[in-house]
């Protein structure tokens, strides 16, 4: 975590800005290129796919912080019609799944002046939050580190919307609400591994990895295809509970770090 002399600080891929005494700012952003059915587009997809995806990561970012979405800005290197306007469709369809269903609450441009040959999309999501909501640091020791969902990744998979191996946006939001989730955090392209690493970073922790793991730890988790949740182990059965083909597993366990 950094701190500016105007308050702002990053934690973890997050902005955070107070605004007054009992709230603050969360910002996450997110970008993708290359990725539709353009002539100049290296992995071959739908634009509807490209606007699910590229938004899921930023919200499940803001959703995981434990703040609420409130404003989605996207910035479109791609011409409104057809490609713009399938994309847009695809965020709003995405967005009633946290319950934003207000017009206003996506907005953003398009390129309208030069022919576009290669897709490529901007995403930045805006939350609110009290700052006794805010999750990011808040692991603690002894807390189980929880994988719902598998790293998944294109080229190497398959991915779409509903895929079983993915943690769906409105399970990460129900996840939010179970009692005893102290951080959540989701896996992007560094790995598991890696965003673990982090998360029992930002708490001032270590993390012990499970030698017996089944999932490559090292492996993208692309679009954030899996989250990681810390807190006890007994959260376990919860979490099995919101579907019953989703992944879930314990991966390691956070601990003190050595004096």
């Amino acid at each position: 975590m950094h701190d500016n002399a105007g308050g702002r600080r990053a934690v973890r891929d997050l902005t955070v800005v107070p605004l007054t005494p009992g709230q603050v700012m969360v910002v996450a952003c997110d970008s993708l290129g290359a990725i539709g059915d353009k002539p100049h587009d290296v992995y071959r997809t739908d634009p509807a796919t490209c606007g699910h995806f590229a938004l899921r990561v930023p919200l499940l970012e803001i959703l995981a912080a434990g703040a609420r979405p409130v404003l989605v800005v996207n910035t479109l290197s791609v011409e409104m019609e057809p490609t713009g306007r399938a994309i847009i469709a695809a965020m709003r369809e995405l967005l009633t799944d946290v319950g934003l269903t207000d017009p206003e609450a996506l907005t953003g441009s398009t390129e309208e002046n030069v022919p576009v040959a290669q897709t490529g999309v901007g995403v930045t999501v805006i939350g609110l939050a009290h700052p006794d909501d805010l999750r990011p640091g808040e692991a603690r020791p002894g807390d189980s580190a929880i994988l719902l969902g598998l790293p998944l990744s294109a080229p190497e998979d398959k991915i779409y919307q509903g895929h079983p191996g993915q943690v769906s946006v409105a399970e990460v939001l129900a996840t939010g609400r179970l009692t005893g989730v102290h951080d959540m955090l989701p896996v992007g392209s560094r790995g598991v591994a890696a965003e673990l690493h982090d998360l029992a970073a930002s708490a001032g922790l270590d993390v012990e990895l499970n030698a017996d793991t089944p999932v490559d730890l090292r492996r993208s988790g692309g679009p954030a295809s899996c989250v990681l949740v810390a807190g006890p182990e007994t959260l376990v059965a919860s979490l099995k509970a919101l579907r019953a083909s989703l992944p879930v597993q314990v991966v390691g366990r956070f601990v003190e770090r050595p004096q």
